[in-house]
């Protein structure tokens, strides 16, 4: 895929919502211009595709599922099972058949009736959703940006930081928040959610080591405003309280982070949060240049959750379930790294 003209963001004239409807950057212009984060949009051309032309619920969530499989085959046994569970297999296949009429209709209105698509492909059995570099996808250049980050965040931090910055910008919430009850949008809302919370800590420490203390506290704060149960920002929030000398501040963020895991999930907070709370409540503190070992130590971005590839594999979608979110609170989980 063409990386180097695909930035953070469709550009051009600005829908009601703020969002823009003539796709294109720079010179690279997109046939399609799909959201995620924050819930579904297609924009095509210069319009944002109503719903009421997917006809098809399951149309729409059939493209959706594709998505999160893009690139992979999926067998038309897969798909009944997902979508057309207690039918007859023959019954199944008709729904499938008008559900994929109604999606290429959707994706290329002018598609003629013996064309083949240039994005659902069918082979053997089996359909592939295939997004080549007229496709801007949220997902993809959010996961690009980190990756970016990754590569120069020690060479050149302000690059790693503009690479953080525009990778943040594309995430306004959760993957797809109107499935949250469909099984297979599960591991990569938590995925995507995970690479957030870390490129969120990554941007706000390379921040506060360039002196932007302000900046790196208001991303800590756009980041517990989306999920106030990350207790690793929470400290951090702390930490850059501290080093801006507004003791107060971060004794009343410890305050807010103890009370809200000892409501929602029972437990104190972690040994690192108590510690850098008697750090902050020490006569005479002497602040550190950046966190504390904890929240510097953490593992490699390659580790269990992170997969090699640029989006998880149907082996990981279909056998990983939903994060332990009282673990992930409490510290103990390991956590990605931008690094």
């Amino acid at each position: 895929m063409v990386w180097a003209k695909r930035e953070e963001n469709c550009s051009g004239v600005k829908s009601g919502k703020g969002v823009p409807t003539i796709v294109s950057l720079g010179e690279q212009k997109f046939g399609l211009c799909i959201r995620t984060f924050g819930g579904f949009q297609l924009i095509r051309g210069r319009s944002v595709v109503p719903l009421a032309e997917w006809k098809l619920n399951k149309s729409l969530q059939l493209f959706k599922y594709l998505l999160v499989h893009r690139g992979r085959p999926i067998s038309v046994p897969q798909l009944l099972g997902v979508f057309w569970p207690d039918m007859t297999e023959q019954r199944g296949r008709r729904n499938l058949q008008a559900t994929l009429y109604v999606l290429r209709r959707v994706l290329e209105p002018n598609l003629g009736a013996f064309e083949g698509s240039r994005y659902l492909r069918h082979n053997k059995g089996k359909y592939t959703l295939s997004l080549g570099p007229s496709v801007w996808l949220d997902m993809e250049v959010f996961e690009h940006q980190i990756r970016r980050a990754e590569k120069v965040r020690n060479d050149d931090p302000d690059a790693a930081r503009e690479h953080l910055r525009k990778a943040l910008k594309l995430y306004q919430d959760r993957f797809l928040p109107e499935d949250v009850y469909e099984d297979w949008t599960t591991y990569p809302r938590e995925y995507y959610h995970e690479l957030y919370v870390q490129a969120t800590l990554e941007y706000a420490q390379l921040e506060a080591e360039a002196g932007n203390l302000r900046a790196a506290i208001q991303a800590c704060r756009r980041a517990l405003a989306q999920d106030p149960y990350q207790e690793e920002i929470h400290r951090a929030l702390m930490m850059y309280y501290l080093t801006a000398d507004r003791r107060l501040e971060a004794i009343q963020q410890y305050r807010q982070c103890q009370r809200m895991l000892e409501q929602e999930f029972g437990v104190p907070p972690s040994r690192e949060t108590e510690a850098l709370y008697r750090e902050i409540i020490r006569p005479r503190s002497t602040v550190p240049e950046r966190l504390s070992a904890d929240a510097n130590h953490r593992p490699s971005v390659h580790g269990a959750i992170r997969p090699t590839s640029s989006h998880p594999t149907n082996k990981q979608l279909a056998g990983v379930n939903k994060l332990e979110s009282a673990r992930n609170l409490s510290g103990h989980d390991e956590k990605l790294t931008l690094r």
